[in-house]
């Protein structure tokens, strides 16, 4: 089978309206992160940009996990309960399911989801109990599989004869994707990014996920998100049926200083977390 050449691939996909920019809600929100002088209320106004994410926040804040002790009825409010980072994330979230909620026979969505989510969370936990210089975690592992989710919804045969070459010749997608793509999801989802205007930090994350250390300058980063979709998979269901799967980079466990006392110790957190998905998601995927 010939590989399509990734100018092909990129040709098709901009005719893809779809894919041509980030959510403007989303793209503001990632800037409100990455301002230092950002409050309250600059969250609030950007969200409040968008009734569904507006409705999932509130949503969140009022659930028992967080137990309020009062009506949450505004963002200000959501954000004085669980904090600038939670809510962000959580808006990020409901932005990048609802843009890619399209379901499909090849793929399950859903656990697709569940499996970047997993990752998110358990980047953030990690860029913090390793010190990182970056509060990128979340959304580098919100979205480091970016590209296989573009290939599911808008290039379904070719991701169908992937899935299939794995299966019969017992290799990895990641493998796979080369023989039918010439390239990878990480590669697809690399020029997504770049067409999104996410910051280098982000978009190296998605490119070097499966190889953390061909990158030069956010191997840090990208290792945390690597350790991340790796640990994820042992605690949830995506891919389970994946004959063989995609090697993990042990370099990258050395260089966080993981070992696997530690990476149980995360399990709890996950798992907490993982609670609220079914309410994050809601109709979504």
């Amino acid at each position: 089978m010939a590989a399509l050449s990734f100018a092909t691939l990129k040709q098709r996909a901009e005719k893809i309206k779809e894919l041509s920019t980030l959510p403007t809600v989303m793209l503001r929100i990632l800037e409100v992160m990455n301002n230092p002088v950002a409050d309250a209320r600059d969250v609030e106004r950007e969200i409040m940009e968008d009734p569904v994410i507006t409705a999932k926040v509130l949503k969140m804040a009022n659930s028992a996990f967080y137990g309020a002790n009062r009506d949450i009825s505004s963002v200000s409010q959501a954000v004085v309960l669980m904090g600038f980072a939670e809510v962000q994330n959580i808006a990020l979230s409901v932005s990048i399911f609802s843009r890619f909620a399209e379901p499909t026979k090849v793929f399950d969505r859903r656990q697709f989801w569940e499996h970047c989510f997993a990752t998110a969370v358990t980047a953030e936990a990690l860029q913090r109990r390793v010190n990182a210089q970056t509060n990128d975690g979340f959304v580098a592992g919100l979205l480091h599989d970016i590209g296989r989710v573009v290939l599911d919804q808008y290039f379904p045969n070719e991701f169908r004869d992937i899935i299939a070459m794995a299966e019969t010749q017992k290799i990895p997608l990641l493998d796979a994707e080369r023989k039918v793509l010439g390239v990878t999801h990480g590669d697809i989802g690399y020029w997504v990014a770049e067409k999104w205007r996410l910051p280098p930090l982000l978009t190296d994350a998605i490119l070097f996920h499966h190889s953390p250390f061909s990158c030069r300058e956010s191997y840090v980063l990208t290792s945390i998100v690597h350790v991340a979709d790796v640990i994820s998979k042992a605690f949830s269901g995506y891919m389970k049926d994946e004959i063989v799967p995609s090697p993990k980079d042990e370099s990258a466990f050395r260089l966080l200083n993981l070992d696997s006392e530690k990476v149980m110790s995360l399990a709890d957190l996950i798992s907490k977390k993982m609670e609220y998905f079914d309410t994050l998601v809601g109709s979504f995927a």
